[in-house]
């Protein structure tokens, strides 16, 4: 009888292999908006500067910058300007610790010729030598004479480095100046193969979509990027913080700007971290004027510039 029984259960479906699943993106996420007449694209990958390797600050940067400025595809830096001229696009690369984004927007009458530019930009990138070289001047140059230039960006560098010392975090996403001049362009195609992998990514869609260009999309970009396992970024923990600490930085200046906090392990998926936002929103987020710390230090005593909270980078 129990052999009867065992034999009568229904086989579970074994699921995809890994092979199989390494051919599929990490997530295609997809919203309509009925009546919209233009189409919005976005692919975020795992590939922030916080997955630089160690001596090599900067890559990450440099290889998301050159998607956007160093040509794709076939087409050369001037035809991808010309192209999204004609049709009025946009494209744009954000570059952050953890993640980078390509955001696209552009009518859905021109679809058929933006998409596979957005594909090209993503998967294959023309790497223009010039591109590269200009963009590498152009980080230094940030983190140098720009960065000393903007007391508020010069605080928000510091202190971050002073956080996260010795933490894929603490540096500023351009790299460091001391590393950038060593960098190659056969570095940053390494690092574009190695990181802009199919698991790594998530697409999302809006605007004048369906499922069918979301499919098409997605097969297009499972297609062109890598099928191997995504890099982790270097898992140091942070040093922590005991007692009180000050830093000052001395420079000749006519303000003089504060940044303080420490790091938490909280992220969006803890339970804690609604009741965190919400006390930011009660002291103040950026650029609004209902918070608590701007009523009392910028109306009530009349400091000059923002006075916000957050909870995160």
């Amino acid at each position: 009888m129990i052999a009867l029984l065992l034999a009568c259960i229904h086989p579970l479906p074994p699921g995809p292999s890994p092979t199989e699943q390494l051919q599929q993106l990490d997530a295609v996420l997809v919203q309509p908006a009925q009546g919209s007449q233009i189409v919005y694209l976005q692919a975020t990958v795992r590939a922030g500067s916080a997955y630089d390797p160690v001596g090599q600050e900067g890559l990450a940067w440099l290889t998301a910058q050159m998607l956007r400025q160093g040509g794709a595809g076939e087409r050369s830096p001037e035809q991808v300007d010309a192209l999204l001229y004609e049709l009025a696009a946009e494209l744009e690369v954000v570059v952050d610790k953890d993640l980078v984004t390509v955001r696209g927007k552009a009518l859905a009458e021109d679809a058929d010729r933006f998409v596979p530019l957005f594909v090209d930009l993503v998967t294959e990138p023309a790497w223009d030598e010039a591109a590269f070289e200009r963009l590498r001047d152009q980080a230094t140059t940030d983190l140098s004479i720009g960065l000393l230039s903007s007391d508020e960006a010069l605080g928000d560098a510091v202190f971050d480095a002073w956080l996260h010392e010795g933490h894929p975090y603490g540096h500023p996403t351009q790299g460091r100046t001391g590393v950038l001049p060593n960098l190659t362009l056969e570095q940053v195609q390494r690092f574009h193969e190695q990181t802009w992998v199919r698991q790594a990514t998530t697409l999302g869609l809006a605007g004048a979509v369906d499922q069918a260009l979301a499919d098409q999309l997605g097969d297009q970009l499972a297609q062109g990027l890598a099928a191997t396992s995504p890099v982790h970024s270097t898992p140091k923990p942070r040093a922590d913080v005991h007692g009180r600490q000050l830093l000052v930085v001395e420079k000749p200046t006519t303000s003089t700007g504060w940044h303080f906090g420490h790091a938490l392990d909280v992220q969006r998926s803890d339970a804690d971290y609604a009741a965190l936002y919400l006390a930011m929103v009660h002291f103040g987020d950026h650029r609004e004027s209902h918070g608590r710390l701007y009523k009392n230090l910028r109306t009530a005593r009349g400091l000059n510039y923002g006075d916000y909270a957050y909870v995160e980078h």
